[in-house]
Parts: structure tokens; sequence; C-alpha cells
């Protein structure tokens, strides 16, 4: 018999007077490369001509370009920022930028039509509505999982949880469908989920 969580989080979403369930099935080992088969992989079109140019790099925008600092120190505090565009993606309409800080990396989504930042964590995951990001517990920033979807005015933060587990790899196999290999805070126990949204 199969367990199956459900996981009712007041997110973001609360505000605006919903919640929505987050459905997280395990799954054995086999049903994961079962399913890896059926892996839908969302390209990102990288022949886009990026300018970079005195320590800036130029994002196009539907109404005009986006320019972002590389290298630099704002203030004695700030971090030491790399911008690097990875490529875009149609169905998202972002752009996918891996930004290095001093201290950590980011994957940045940013909307080709109105310039709009998501900062999200490390590592991600997509479909053509969807994008999970996640990190790894490699340091005492550990977040765990933050699920954004798409809507009419761009990228929205749906959940933010903390699960007792972390992702490992991860793959889509449909719009709202998404797999994971994961493992344990506490040990090395492999663990497969199927995460529905």
């Amino acid at each position: 018999m199969k367990k199956v969580i459900i996981i009712l989080i007041m997110s973001l979403c609360h505000s605006l007077g919903f919640a929505q369930n987050i459905n997280i099935q395990t799954i054995t080992e086999n049903e994961y490369h079962l399913l890896k088969e059926q892996q839908i992989d969302i390209a990102l079109d990288t022949s886009l001509s990026i300018k970079e140019e005195n320590n800036f790099i130029y994002i196009p925008l539907d109404n005009g370009v986006l320019p972002l600092i590389n290298d630099t120190l704002e203030d004695h505090l700030a971090d030491l920022i790399i911008h690097k565009c990875l490529g875009f993606s149609d169905d998202l309409n972002v752009y996918v930028l891996d930004v290095t800080k001093f201290t950590h990396n980011e994957t940045w989504f940013i909307d080709k039509s109105n310039g709009n930042i998501v900062k999200a964590l490390r590592f991600y995951c997509c479909s053509d509505k969807y994008i999970i990001s996640y990190d790894m517990p490699e340091c005492d920033r550990y977040v765990g999982i933050n699920i954004y979807r798409k809507t009419k005015s761009g990228l929205e933060k749906m959940y933010c949880i903390k699960p007792d587990w972390f992702i490992e790899n991860m793959f889509c196999i449909g719009k709202n469908v998404f797999v994971a290999e994961a493992r344990k805070l506490s040990c090395t126990e492999n663990l497969f989920f199927k995460i529905v949204l």
C-alpha cells in the first residue's frame, strides 16, 4: 500500500483567500525509474545574444532592457554578485539566470514582459506552468523547497516548505506532476516521491 502525504499549506495564497493541497506520494525506486522514462524536458533557448559590457549584463525585455551589474560590491556588507544567463523559457516567458553571490548561489527568473525578478533557490525543475526550486543542506542556509506557478501577471510563489528530507534529483512528467529522489536529513536513506500540484 502506498503512503500518501497531503500537505495543506497556508502560504502566500492564504492572503488572497484560498489555499491548495500538495499531494506528495511515496513511490518505490522501481516506480521512480519507470516514471523517469516519461520525463518531459522543458528546453531553454540558449541561442540568445545577451549583451555584456562594462561589468553589466543587459537582459532584453518587451519594453526595453534590464541592466544587471556584475562583479561589484555596492557597500562593505553586500555580496559579490555575478549574473550568468542560462537561457530563455518560452513556456514561462522568463530568462533563467544563475546568480553567484559571495555566500551562496541562486537561480533568478526574470519576466520578459515586465522585468520582474523572482529570486529562487539554487536548483530547480519546471513544467510549462510550475517551478519547484530547492536547495541542499550543505550549510546553515538550508531553506527547503519553494514552489511557483505561472499566472497572467507572471510567476507567483505558492509554497515554502521545509520537510525532514531534501531533494537530490527531480524531473517533470506533466504540467503539474514532478518526481523526486530525496534523502532524509538525519540519515542516508533514499526516498522517492511523486509530487502533484
